[in-house]
C-alpha cells in the first residue's frame, strides 16, 4: 500500500471521529503522529476531490 494513501485513511477517520472540531496542519500532524510536510502534501489531495474543508487564516483548519 501506498504511505499516501495511509495517511489520507488515518486523516479522514480522524477528522471524522472529531467532525464539529478544527485542527491546524501542526496540530492535526502531531495528533496523527506524521510529518507536517507529508500531512500537507496529503491533505491537499484531499482538499482537491473534496474530502475535506480547509479554512485560511487565524482561526483556519482542516474540517
Amino acid at each position: 500500500m501506498n504511505l499516501e494513501f495511509n495517511i489520507a485513511v488515518h486523516v479522514l477517520a480522524f477528522l471524522t471521529k472529531h467532525a464539529d472540531e478544527r485542527f491546524s496542519s501542526k496540530a492535526l500532524s502531531e495528533l496523527v503522529c506524521i510529518n507536517p510536510v507529508q500531512l500537507r502534501r496529503v491533505t491537499g489531495k484531499l482538499v482537491e476531490q473534496g474530502y475535506i474543508d480547509t479554512v485560511r487564516g487565524k482561526y483556519g483548519g482542516y474540517q
